[in-house]
């Protein structure tokens, strides 16, 4: 199973992501990387309440 760094997941997922809103199947074909395994990223990012690039930051304070 593949490793990405840290910098390439944030790549991928900003092509998720507004403003550019790819569609899964077509981010997965164009970086050679599963939809399952993006799916999975998306939902890691927004499981663990994490600031994604592309949206806005909140603040907890």
């Amino acid at each position: 199973m593949p490793r990405y760094s840290l910098e390439k997941k944030d790549a991928v997922l900003k092509k998720l992501l507004p403003p550019e809103n790819q569609p899964v199947p077509v981010v997965s074909e164009a970086e050679g990387i599963s939809p399952r395994t993006l799916y999975n990223w998306l939902c890691q990012v927004r499981d663990g309440g994490g600031v994604v690039p592309g949206s806005p930051a909140t603040s907890l304070e």
